[in-house]
């Protein structure tokens, strides 16, 4: 009936839809520059299973081996961006235990991934240089810390003012005064 092709006309719509934020949150075609064919052929297959993920309702995913619902796994599966699938890809690549069912491993690091992604970097950081690592905001708040520590001792005025202007700028930005 026509109804019923119009409800799958919508459908489809709907999922090259989701199929096109997907590609361009994972940066796809970036993905897809790599001279050799076999790692763009892993990047498509993660790409693939991200969109059977989200495209393909079912009331629930199992992910690690327990049945979360449908919409948490299809949200947090919206949320990866192209250094996830690229820690998923490498994490498989340095992965050397067996893997007896592929796919649900694939589906448990791509879900994991937005969650993990930043301590492993950290991780990595620490084992490649041996030394602790140190965000930007880090840094900065370090140096920060060091400045209003000498304010302090040397301009006991010029310290209260500086603290009285951080004050009114986060009141300003709405942020909560510690």
């Amino acid at each position: 009936t026509l109804e019923s092709q119009n409800k799958i006309d919508g459908v489809i719509d709907a999922n090259n839809q989701y199929m096109e934020v997907i590609k361009e949150n994972i940066k796809y075609d970036e993905l897809m520059r790599w001279f050799d064919p076999e790692v763009r052929q892993r990047y498509d297959e993660l790409y693939q299973i991200i969109c059977d993920v989200v495209c393909v309702p079912r009331s629930t995913i199992r992910v690690n081996g327990k049945d979360y619902p449908y919409e948490l796994v299809k949200s947090q599966f919206l949320k990866l961006k192209k250094e996830h699938v690229e820690y998923v890809a490498d994490s498989m690549k340095t992965n050397l235990g067996e893997v007896k069912n592929i796919r649900s491993y694939l589906i448990t690091a791509l879900y994991n991934a937005p969650s993990t992604y930043c301590n492993y970097v950290a991780q990595a950081y620490r084992t490649v240089n041996q030394t602790e690592y140190e965000s930007e905001y880090d840094v900065e708040n370090k140096r920060e810390m060091e400045y209003m520590k000498s304010l302090r001792e040397s301009d006991p005025e010029g310290y209260k003012v500086y603290i009285a202007g951080k004050i009114e700028k986060r009141k300003a930005e709405g942020k909560r005064i510690v």
